[in-house]
């Protein structure tokens, strides 16, 4: 009987420590599912951030393209160094020709009105 006592005090003496273990088995049990809550808090933030993101992305992508669009019109639009070269000798000679043009009339005029007048 006295081997009987023993191995059931051994056996008290497992489940309290059995016991004790359990206890903080369940403590720690209890801040890992408050953890886990925290994440999931942390989490559900986070996945409302990115759709606020891909909302804020999408309207960057439509503006990038209106701004590329602008750009193309702007460039197609630009006057080189070609053009305005050309533009000045198109004026230049339209200056001279205009000059001559009314050196001639003046002269004409004049050897009309002398012809005239005598």
């Amino acid at each position: 009987m006295a081997a009987v006592e023993t191995r059931l005090s051994a056996l008290e003496m497992r489940l309290t420590t059995a016991d004790a273990r359990l206890g903080h088995v369940e403590i720690r049990l209890t801040h890992i599912e408050a953890q886990l809550a925290s994440i999931e808090a942390r989490l559900a933030n986070l996945e409302l951030r990115l759709a606020n993101l891909e909302i804020r992305l999408t309207t960057l992508e439509k503006d990038v393209a209106l701004l590329r669009e602008d750009v193309a019109v702007i460039r197609s639009n630009y006057v080189t160094k070609t053009d305005l070269l050309a533009t000045e000798n198109r004026l230049l000679r339209w200056f001279v020709a205009t000059a001559i043009a009314l050196a001639t009339l003046a002269f004409t005029a004049g050897l009309a009105a002398a012809r005239i007048l005598h």
